[in-house]
């Protein structure tokens, strides 16, 4: 049953997107915890979690639709 909702493309991009709120979340709490101003932290985590989940959206949620 997990392995046939994993193939469903609304279940990969929710998967994605929660993994990629969480990462942002993480990341600007590190960001500020290391002593970067928290708008800078802000930009610095959105532009890494971006990436990832721009990746991973790509390679697979959709990447049958190629």
């Amino acid at each position: 049953m997990l392995a046939t909702a994993l193939q469903s493309k609304t279940v990969r991009f929710v998967i994605v997107g929660v993994g990629a709120a969480g990462l942002l979340f993480v990341l600007n709490a590190f960001f500020v915890w290391m002593g970067l101003p928290p708008f800078v932290s802000g930009v610095v985590a959105y532009a890494i979690a971006f990436v990832c989940a721009y990746s991973a959206h790509h390679a697979w949620t959709f990447a049958g639709a190629r």
